[in-house]
């Protein structure tokens, strides 16, 4: 909306998709957040502790998907090559927002109020 490109299928359907895989990372993320925080560890240690767990991960999920989208770059189909553009920039700005943004909110103040869930 923001750059004038009418809204489609392919948009509707890049949004849902991309949102799903980004919903999926900040997940494993506040995860492994609240597990360091449960076994002790101060907001910023805990930050570190979920990058170690699973940023990796992360990291190569959006690559495998991105790999996978740009080869539909080339084709005159505009549907499925809008659609490709579209999930690589979203995949990639969430990928931004779980490693970077999360992280930076999650180590401040906000951090204190995740809910830690003891381990057994």
């Amino acid at each position: 909306g923001w750059i004038g490109t009418p809204l489609d299928i392919a948009g509707i359907l890049t949004a849902s998709v991309a949102f799903g895989i980004a919903v999926d990372g900040t997940l494993h993320f506040i995860t492994w957040f609240s597990r360091g925080r449960s076994w002790g560890l101060s907001e910023r240690a805990a930050v570190a502790f979920a990058y170690r767990h699973c940023a990796k991960a992360m990291i190569q999920t959006t690559m495998i998907c991105c790999a996978a989208m740009l080869v539909y770059l080339p084709t005159e189909f505009l549907p499925t090559r809008k659609f490709a553009t579209l999930m690589s920039l979203m995949l990639v700005t969430a990928l931004f927002g779980d490693l970077v943004v999360f992280p930076s909110i999650l180590a401040g103040p906000l951090g204190r109020f995740v809910p830690i869930r003891q381990l057994q």
